[in-house]
């Protein structure tokens, strides 16, 4: 073909500013109405649940029957509940643990396993007094899917992670188990028959103590269309790939003297929207400083510019990633030890580590686990929920939610109190009986005369439920337990800009990139759409001709 790219380049950018000029502006407003007034929540008919203690941090929020509705997954104790909205037992559930020491642990997972076109759970369970474990996959209706449980020996296993890992339409299901007392730790893929996948399990480095105890995260860190799988030990972060060796520029190690992921997990998110993942973890100092840092790891494994942040109190909850203030980057939020002497301890950060506007703020409570970020009061803006106790009476813990608006001040009607502590549990934000309004389901622990209950809420919060605006919304971020931000966002090739198909805007990215030293494409897959596995003028012209000459498809990766 004879064509100079020079004048090719000019009339895509004359096609593109005619067909600006056509467009009608008119519809562009804002998406929701705004409101100041707080809208108090309601508790749904049939809640609290009042439940024996046990070692859940979180429920989830799934749609288990025929209905269009969403059930409430959780375990307690030796017992693994699903509840309908208005607090009725799905039918076959709860499923109680054998043998009588098994005891739930503290998040399972919902997702499609075996590829059926239903939904199924998967949850690990460890036995009191011994250190074994053991992981279970359920058919919605209770009945045990074939090949499970898997057994254990000598591991404690932590909760379990899914992801389509090969892409053959089913789910694997990932956990780590802590060998040897906390000394050791394997990382195992098992796909939907319970057989472990080639390369698995992997083991953390040789080094002291080095152990995972957090929740793995998974996604796409190098750009290739396939996921790695991410894991916080002790003293080093780690990255494999799906065959179980390990990402280029992985593992990396804590700096001297600090320590990862005993308490918190790791967090994956593209924070400079460059297409690539970056990794973000805490991490604090052994005894006797208690000081600490939070850190963003690009995904070749090196800093990010302003990073690690170090901080005089260590961290005490996971960096937490999403735009708060609509400026289209992700801030970074997450609470610091200063509680103890009245100092600022809730942080939001900028992607260059500086604290934003109005920020840190300061709470008198410590939290564990992830910060939400949601519009809870519906203003069309997101909230940094927080939670807390009161813990005036040690034996009669009053727990406390708190919504912070993006410039630092609380949200009208806010903190808001419930019975029992809500330190260490994490809320969930969606609609459970699709009514257009925004629900959370939401635990606490509540102890008198030193015995534990839980108490599980289910709260109607009264404001538009608006699914973008929960970018943080749950424990381990999504039903997968993914920890990663970008978690459901489809990349498909020609569409840099991922708005959900090739556009002229995508022709105009890539004639930036060849001709002009424009951004390179965050993903190269998705600019690779010949599949040759190199990113030219072939792949503009393809792209040029699928949109305006009826070309052919584009590749599949």
């Amino acid at each position: 073909m004879n064509s100079n790219p020079s004048r090719m380049y000019q009339f895509v950018k004359f096609s593109f500013f005619l067909i600006f000029l056509t467009l009608d502006l008119s519809g562009i407003s804002e998406a929701y109405p705004s409101s100041d007034t707080l809208n108090q929540p309601i508790p749904f008919p049939g809640w609290p649940k009042f439940l024996p203690r046990g070692k859940t941090w979180s429920v989830v929020l799934a749609n288990l029957d025929t209905l269009s509705d969403l059930e409430i997954v959780g375990g307690f104790y030796d017992s693994l509940y699903v509840w309908r909205y208005d607090g009725t037992n799905l039918t076959n559930w709860p499923i109680v643990a054998e043998p009588e020491a098994a005891r739930w642990r503290r998040v399972p997972v919902v997702g499609d396993v075996d590829g059926d076109g239903e939904l199924d759970i998967a949850a690990t369970k460890w036995q009191e007094g011994e250190y074994s474990g053991f992981l279970y996959v359920f058919h919605k209706d209770g009945s045990l899917m074939s090949g499970f449980p898997v057994e254990f020996l000598g591991t404690r296993i932590l909760d379990p992670s899914l992801y389509d890992l090969n892409g053959d339409g089913k789910l694997e299901i990932i956990v780590s188990g802590a060998q040897h007392y906390w000394t050791d730790t394997l990382i195992y893929v098992y796909n939907y028959k319970g057989e472990i996948l080639p390369g698995w399990p992997q083991r953390v480095a040789n080094l002291p103590y080095e152990y995972i105890a957090q929740q793995p995260a998974v996604g796409d860190l190098d750009g290739d269309g396939k996921p790695e799988i991410v894991a916080t030990g002790s003293q080093c972060i780690y990255a494999w790939h799906v065959d179980g060796t390990p990402l280029r520029g992985w593992p990396v190690k804590a700096e001297n003297g600090f320590y990862f992921g005993w308490i918190h997990h790791v967090v994956l998110s593209d924070l400079d929207n460059d297409g690539y993942l970056e990794v973000l973890a805490s991490a604090f100092h052994e005894y006797p400083e208690f000081n600490g840092y939070v850190a963003v790891w690009r995904h070749d494994g090196t800093y990010m510019p302003g990073f690690p942040k170090y901080y005089e109190f260590e961290p005490k909850s996971t960096p937490i990633p999403g735009d708060i203030d609509n400026d289209g980057y992700k801030e970074i939020v997450f609470v610091t030890g200063e509680f103890v002497l009245g100092l600022p301890n809730i942080h939001a950060l900028r992607i260059d580590g500086t604290e934003m506007p109005g920020w840190p703020v300061y709470y008198s409570d410590a939290c564990y686990n992830d910060l939400s970020l949601v519009d809870i009061d519906g203003d069309n803006s997101i909230e940094v929920i927080i939670r807390g106790s009161d813990r005036q009476d040690p034996y009669d813990y009053k727990g406390i939610i708190y919504a912070y608006h993006k410039d630092g001040t609380l949200a009208q009607g806010y903190p808001l109190e419930l019975v029992g502590s809500t330190i260490d549990f994490c809320p969930n934000f969606g609609d459970v009986n699709k009514n257009g309004s925004t629900d959370m389901a939401m635990l606490t622990l509540y102890a008198p005369e030193n015995y534990q209950y839980y108490y599980v809420y289910l709260f109607n919060m009264n404001v538009p439920y608006h699914p973008e605006k929960i970018l943080w919304g749950k424990l381990f971020h999504d039903n997968y337990n993914t920890n990663n931000t970008e978690f459901g966002v489809i990349r498909k090739k020609g569409d840099f800009n991922n708005n959900g198909a090739p556009d002229i805007a995508d022709v105009i990215f890539l004639l930036n990139y060849l001709f002009k030293n424009g951004k390179k494409p965050g993903y190269p897959y998705q600019a690779d759409v010949n599949c040759n596995s190199r990113i030219n003028v072939s792949d503009l012209i393809q792209l040029y001709r699928y949109l305006f000459q009826n070309g052919g498809p584009l590749c599949s990766p």
